[in-house]
């Protein structure tokens, strides 16, 4: 891109520094009972498994709360054993909210409540383990934010509320387990109304603290690479400081991986764009998969495992510039990060056909890089069927909204950076010398950026690629 990358992030000191290093893979219920989607996963925990080098550096093991419910007591206390000999702690994903009939049923970050938090730590306990860690599963962006389907949308104070009395609950069995959380801030960021992802972001973390008796011990942000780290990490880590949580981040490769190679090249490209996004190193790092991607943790050799991720954090090579170009998948932004469209897919609403819905769905697609409901999709549709609606005026809506302008720093890009950014989100591809020249010229002639922005969309290029939008 036109943009100088930032400076790298000085190297993770070697283990065991003052930060904490994390590790897990995820486990869920099916027909057969218990399926770990890494098909090595009990591997981790028998002598001479190969991973001894990301070994040394992780400190906690971060098991899945399925995992606890449904493995054998013989696989556990392989387990707790396992970790206990080579001083690595237990740590467990676990949701902090209660569903109800009402609401939160097959939502994530919603369980039974702080009866099953009890039962999980009785059995850690009973079967050898001692619960160092539990991270929540997302509360705050799926008991507040979240609009999926039976999500609950509580009041945040409501959430801290039910968020406590989970606490509490494993509190009583280990005294001394510390609680965090973890969250998607991007999609916090990109919910919350304009300008107050921040204070409600405060609001949790006070709540919590005032309902549970006691503070969040960490707070890990699930990016998954397209947060604009510049804008998001600074306020966030600021504010952590004066609360005295810990901030930390969650290196994941992409939502919606076709593949273990890639899998591993967005997780990979996820650490280089923190690296390159001037932000210090987070005080914790939580390397983990919750997908059925990569198949396998091991050996740490292979490119492809997901322990080779680990090794890969701490190698050179992780403070190389992300060499990332963009795609109809993938937007670069220009401190390194990237965007993923992993709610939608542009191609398949091409196939769909041209119709009124399909547009407006393409160009929340192509705008804003998610999809949009159903129902949604058929309402705009039918104001552009009508013609009440025109497609330009979507199109300018999109880009003039508080959700494209926050989510992609709109103001804070210099002009060579706004125009490799458009080629980007609507060309999917990186501008030319000249056509970087043309268009850096009409700006500083006094053309706007949404006169630019509208310039693109009248290439025919831009209509040869996105076809959806023809009628433009």
């Amino acid at each position: 891109m036109a943009a100088c990358p930032a400076a790298a992030a000085p190297a993770p000191d070697e283990p065991h520094d003052n930060r904490l290093y994390w590790f897990g893979s995820s486990c869920i219920s099916n027909s057969k009972g218990l399926s770990c989607f890494q098909v090595d996963y009990m591997r981790l925990f028998q002598v001479g498994s190969p991973w001894p080098a990301a070994q040394r550096h992780i400190q906690v093991v971060e098991l899945d709360t399925v995992l606890v419910q449904l493995g054998t007591d013989s696989q556990l206390k392989t387990i707790f054993a396992y970790l206990k000999g080579r001083n690595i702690a237990v740590g467990l994903t676990a949701a902090a909210l209660t569903a109800t009939a009402k609401c939160g049923m097959n939502v994530e970050g919603y369980g039974e409540g702080s009866g099953t938090s009890t039962k999980l730590a009785q059995r850690i306990k009973s079967l050898g383990g001692e619960l160092a860690y539990v991270d929540w599963d997302e509360p705050l962006f799926f008991g507040h934010y979240s609009k999926d389907k039976g999500a609950c949308q509580m009041p945040i104070q409501s959430v801290a509320e039910q968020a406590g009395a989970t606490a509490r609950a494993f509190k009583a069995v280990f005294p001394g387990v510390q609680i965090g959380d973890t969250e998607p801030m991007n999609a916090v960021v990109s919910a919350a109304p304009a300008g107050t992802w921040l204070a409600g972001t405060k609001q949790w973390v006070d709540g919590f603290r005032t309902a549970a008796g006691f503070p969040l011990a960490f707070l890990q942000d699930d990016a998954a690479g397209d947060v604009p780290y510049n804008k998001v990490i600074p306020e966030l880590r600021h504010l952590l400081a004066q609360e005295h949580v810990r901030f930390g981040m969650l290196f994941v490769g992409a939502d919606d991986p076709s593949s273990d190679a890639h899998w591993m090249a967005s997780a990979q490209e996820h650490v280089q764009a923190y690296n390159h996004s001037g932000n210090p190193p987070p005080e914790q790092v939580n390397f983990a998969s919750w997908d059925p991607y990569p198949t396998h943790n091991l050996p740490e050799s292979s490119p492809t495992a997901l322990t080779h991720l680990v090794n890969f954090y701490f190698s050179p090579q992780a403070r190389s510039a992300p060499d990332v170009k963009p795609t109809k998948h993938m937007i670069p932004l220009v401190d390194g990060a990237v965007v993923y469209r992993t709610t939608c897919d542009l191609d398949a609403i091409s196939a769909a056909g041209v119709n009124p819905p399909n547009e407006a769905n393409y160009v929340y697609c192509l705008m804003q890089a998610r999809g949009i409901d159903p129902e949604t999709a058929k309402e705009w549709g039918a104001l552009l069927a009508n013609g009440s609606l025109k497609l330009q005026h979507m199109m300018d809506e999109n880009f003039e909204s508080a959700e494209f302008q926050t989510h992609y720093s709109i103001a804070s890009l210099s002009r060579p950076q706004f125009v490799s950014f458009l080629y980007g989100l609507l060309l999917f591809r990186v501008p030319t010398e000249d056509e970087q020249r043309r268009y850096i010229a009409a700006l500083t002639g006094g053309r706007t950026r949404q006169q630019v922005f509208d310039a693109v969309l009248r290439l025919p290029e831009f209509k040869a690629k996105n076809r959806v939008l023809s009628r433009l």
